[in-house]
């Protein structure tokens, strides 16, 4: 129950020992660490700001811990990585950092300021780790990129599109239900109960975080290259298809229950719900993957009568 404070323990140890055995390496690490923090003080308050003022941008607090949870998990395959310096790629990415920071000081609202944040994070990597160590800790360096909200001029744009999509859509699924939707743009009518798709209920709330859930789930997984990809690729077409379903069981709620059950009970907690439940369909399809490619990759059994065993089916390439 309580194994966690022994890895703890074993982790603080391991730093220790770390420290020990290169301390020039420790102290470089250290020195940036703090530079960093003096240099991103202002963006990281205005992502802070961005992300406590909007619910589409609230699972950027979770980021961190998720990224450190995956540098935590694959420790010790980072670890065995020989240590060493990577010069070209560590200034290509201080190099870019610093653009993206001049760029912040223009623009503002910490998009770009994260954004340079990630590449000084692996700068300091590449320079201090190496080459073998930043390709094994990629993952969870770039995962901190989740952390930056997207601007929201960019967000109103993508947005738009989706609302006339779903406002379609659903009209669509009503109508051959037979529940009389008529629709006006984005308004949506249902005899006396009228709802307008706003940007929130375009899908835009639950695509980010449901990409990054998705990143974790293919990123952990056993399966191949072109499998993974598949399931990224898929990740928009879920969101949009759980939101209409959300949009489509709102219209049914305000026909049998009236327009303030749909509004206020199901309105506020179906983001919650819709969002379990298409993290649990992006689970189950790469569990069902993963399955396949184990089967496919078991040795076929010899028959009774075989005098030799019967050959080896080759597993497809798998991803590292």
């Amino acid at each position: 129950m309580w194994s966690w404070l022994d890895d703890l323990r074993d982790l603080g140890h391991s730093w220790v020992e770390a420290a020990r055995k290169h301390p020039p390496e420790c102290v470089l690490t250290l020195a940036l660490a703090a530079v960093l923090v003096w240099v991103y003080a202002a963006p990281l308050a205005a992502i802070f700001h961005l992300a406590s003022g909007y619910d589409t941008w609230y699972h950027c607090f979770l980021v961190p811990f998720i990224a450190a949870w995956i540098w935590y998990k694959r420790r010790d395959e980072i670890a065995a990585a020989p240590l060493g310096h990577w010069w070209s790629a560590g200034l290509g990415f201080c190099f870019l950092a610093v653009v993206l920071r001049i760029g912040e000081l223009g623009a503002g609202g910490g998009f770009f300021g994260g954004a340079s944040l990630v590449c000084a994070v692996a700068a300091i990597v590449a320079l201090v780790q190496g080459r073998e160590r930043l390709w094994r800790s990629a993952f969870a360096v770039f995962f901190l990129a989740f952390a930056i909200p997207v601007p929201l001029e960019a967000i109103g744009a993508a947005a738009f599109p989706l609302q006339q999509i779903s406002a379609v859509t659903t009209t669509v699924a009503c109508n051959l239900m037979g529940i009389p939707v008529i629709r006006e743009q984005v308004v949506l009518t249902l005899q006396d109960f009228t709802v307008t798709i706003a940007g929130a209920c375009s899908g835009m709330n639950s695509l980010f975080a449901l990409y990054m859930v998705g990143i974790c789930i293919i990123g952990f997984s056993r399966i191949p290259w072109y499998h993974r990809g598949w399931m990224l690729a898929a990740i928009g077409p879920i969101v949009m298809t759980g939101n209409i379903l959300r949009l489509v069981i709102m219209e049914v709620v305000a026909l049998f229950f009236g327009g303030d059950v749909a509004l206020s009970f199901f309105h506020e907690g179906s983001d919650l719900i819709i969002f379990l439940l298409l993290a649990s369909l992006l689970l189950a399809v790469k569990m069902r993957l993963e399955h396949g490619s184990q089967s496919r990759g078991k040795p076929a059994q010899a028959t009774p009568d075989a005098a030799t065993p019967g050959p080896l089916i080759s597993s497809p390439t798998e991803a590292g």
